[in-house]
């Protein structure tokens, strides 16, 4: 009975192999019929290779899909060299790593100098009094639970100011308030390049025991304010405007640090951290509405505000390269329209004479009638490709329009500078100088702008630079503090080799 049902099993598998066979050959004499032969379609092993594919390419393409999106310009690592756009690409790659260094570097430098006028000026310099706004002094505090409610109190009412202050100017340059704004900003200025300053200059000179005459130092400062004041709010090299806002940001975070009280600078870190992210990132925020209002009426930000990589110029201010362009796209669509204008009174002009041609030779009127057709002809090809030379100038106009729009740098608020600045200048107030604490502020201010001008790239927009930058610096710096220097000192008194 076994033999019998293998034998009918091979019987019936025979069988289906030879319907099988039959089918398939029936299905190849079709594809035959035209002499081409075509295999059948697989869908599912394709489907399975185009989704390993897909994988394949995200993995390995994942660090290259966020370059392209930060900087919008990076083509595929194999591409060949023969590429036209290769080039452009390379070269706006370029453009972006100089501008982020152009950026980072000016913010170590401003924070550099708060900490050297902190380790060296500041330490033999004894202070006393505390700013109008911080009244709550935490040193006369009985327990450490006053000492929280004093500083959160004081930083309650310096965010109410900043909040105030803020809504004031945006409502300012939402009406076209310019000239308050800027008497406002020459006034606050003025204050910091003279005054500020020239009490700075004095505890310098008291600290390394120099000695100068009055006259002589107030035509210094005279010359020192005075200059400030021009390049900054006028006109001047790039590079010695940056140099005054990058003092005028390191000497304001010099008089938070050195009067602001312990815990309201710490706890003020944070909380103008969280006010700059509601401030930017909200649809109603006021340094959004700032920033979307100089959007629309094209026009740039106060350069007394602002740390650009470029040159900024309100006042007396050169023409826009926008103007230019429109001045040149509407002189060439005059010269065409002119041109366009001489060549229809030619025709106009050739028409008359072939007219009077025609009314003299009555007997060639085919081929007049021929000669103006092909001449009506080429007047519309003409026509045609005057207006695809039209709409390619302006589509080249429109691109360099947007290249120059991206390309005109990053932009760094000066209170950035000053936060910053205030956070690595009380790390060294308070650590007295320990640079295990100091280095690390320093690398987590600057790890967190790289992170912040990453996500920029990402995203196209205005971002609160505050955040990542002073949130990564705290950690780093209680971390650092109270962890790593006191496990480290402990290394190096009992002589411990890791």
């Amino acid at each position: 009975m076994s033999t019998n049902s293998e034998t009918a099993s091979l019987l019936s598998g025979e069988a289906r192999e030879t319907e099988y066979g039959s089918d398939n050959d029936e299905g190849m004499e079709e594809q035959e019929e035209d002499g081409i032969t075509v295999s059948p379609p697989l869908q599912g092993t394709r489907e399975e290779e185009e989704e390993t594919e897909q994988k394949d390419d995200e993995q390995s393409c994942g660090m290259k899909y966020v370059f392209k999106k930060i900087l919008n310009v990076l083509p595929s690592f194999g591409d060949d060299g023969d590429d036209p756009t290769s080039e452009a690409n390379e070269e706006a790659l370029r453009f972006g790593a100089q501008q982020m260094i152009l950026l980072i570097f000016p913010v170590f430098i401003c924070m550099a100098l708060v900490v050297a006028i902190q380790l060296s000026v500041e330490k033999n310099v004894t202070s006393s009094g505390t700013l109008i706004y911080t009244p709550f002094d935490e040193d006369t505090a009985s327990n450490d639970g006053f000492v929280l409610l004093f500083a959160l109190a004081n930083v309650a009412i310096v965010i109410t100011l900043v909040v105030v202050m803020t809504i004031i100017l945006v409502c300012l340059y939402k009406y076209r308030c310019y000239k308050i704004i800027y008497g406002w900003l020459v006034v606050a200025s003025a204050l910091l390049l003279f005054v500020f300053s020239s009490f700075f200059f004095v505890e310098v000179l008291q600290v390394h025991y120099l000695f100068i005459d009055w006259p002589s130092f107030l035509v210094l400062i005279w010359n020192f304010g005075g200059m400030g004041v021009l390049v900054i709010h006028w006109k001047g090299p790039l590079r010695l405007q940056q140099a005054y806002l990058i003092f005028c940001s390191a000497l304001t975070a010099n008089i938070f640090v050195k009067y602001l009280p312990n815990w309201t600078a710490w706890i003020l870190l944070a909380a103008i951290s969280l006010y700059d992210l509601i401030a930017v990132l909200c649809p109603k925020g006021p340094l959004r509405v700032l920033v979307e209002t100089a959007r629309e009426r094209n026009e740039t930000i106060f350069p007394s505000l602002i740390y650009s990589t470029t040159m900024v110029w309100l006042v007396g201010m050169a023409d826009r390269p926008t103007n230019k362009k429109k001045d040149k796209k509407n002189t060439d669509d005059t010269s065409g329209s002119s041109d366009g204008s001489h060549e229809e009174e030619e025709e106009e002009e050739g028409g008359g004479e072939r007219e009077g041609r025609r009314d003299n030779d009555d007997g060639d009127d085919d081929t007049d009638g021929i000669e103006m057709r092909s001449i009506r002809a080429a007047a519309d090809t003409n026509r045609e490709r005057r207006r695809e030379r039209q709409q390619q100038q302006q589509q080249e106009e429109e691109e360099e329009e947007e290249e120059q729009e991206e390309r005109q740098g990053f932009k760094l608020g000066l209170g950035d500078f000053i936060f910053y600045s205030i956070l690595v200048g009380k790390a060294a107030h308070d650590s007295t100088g320990d640079w295990v604490v100091i280095s690390s502020c320093f690398v987590a201010i600057l790890i967190g702008l790289c992170m912040t001008i990453i996500i920029l790239g990402i995203v196209r927009r205005a971002l609160p630079a505050l955040p990542i930058s002073i949130f990564c610096g705290l950690i780093f710096y209680f971390s650092s503090q109270y962890v790593i220097a006191p496990f480290a000192q402990v290394l190096a008194t009992t002589q411990t080799f890791i």
